[in-house]
Order: structure tokens, then sequence, then C-alpha cells
């Protein structure tokens, strides 16, 4: 299977469509936590090696972070992609599996 790359630094003229700055205080509050969010990535490099396949490097161009019943359909839809994927029916959900998700501290 051929690797991606990602570059995920966004350009000055570029942050509006970076709906993570909406979030940087709970980022920041609860730096161990999972946030779900939906992107749009497009091609953006791509490097070729001697003997080796073509890797390609994605841009994320959007980026926003989800809330409430969004959350649990993207959860739904990530799994159900990973099972198409071969990634095993059945599987505990990824976002329930140990070690993605940290239980909620109490103030």
């Amino acid at each position: 299977m051929t690797a991606v790359n990602i570059s995920g630094t966004f350009k000055k003229d570029a942050r509006p469509h970076n709906g993570l700055e909406h979030i940087a205080e709970q980022l920041i509050k609860d730096e161990l936590s999972p946030v779900v969010v939906v992107g749009v990535v497009v091609p953006h490099a791509f490097k070729k090696a001697a003997g080796e396949e073509l890797t390609p490097t994605v841009r994320i161009v959007a980026i926003e972070p989800l809330e409430g019943d969004a959350v649990t359909a993207a959860k739904e839809l990530l799994d159900a992609a990973r099972e198409a994927r071969g990634q095993g029916p059945g599987m505990d959900s990824l976002f329930d599996a140990d070690g993605w998700v940290r239980k909620p501290e109490h103030d």
C-alpha cells in the first residue's frame, strides 16, 4: 500500500477555512481529548525515490470540528468506511478503543 503524506499547515489567507481556530481554547483546556472533524484534502505534491512507488502528499483545504449529533454521524461514517476497507466488521468503534477517548475530568 502506498503511503500518503499530509501537509497540515494553513496559509494565513486560508485560515477562514480552518474551523480549528474556533476551538483553540478547548484544545488548550483539554489537550488530550480527540476532536472529531470533517475536512477536505486536495493533492499537493508527489515524490518518487528511485526504486520506490510514487508517494502523494495532500493538503488540507478545509477542516471543521463537529459537535452534537454530527459527531455521532461522523463516527458511524468513519466506522463504515473502515469496515468497507476491510478493517474488520465487528471491530470496536475506533473512538471507543483504548487510547482514543479519555474520560472527561471534572472541575
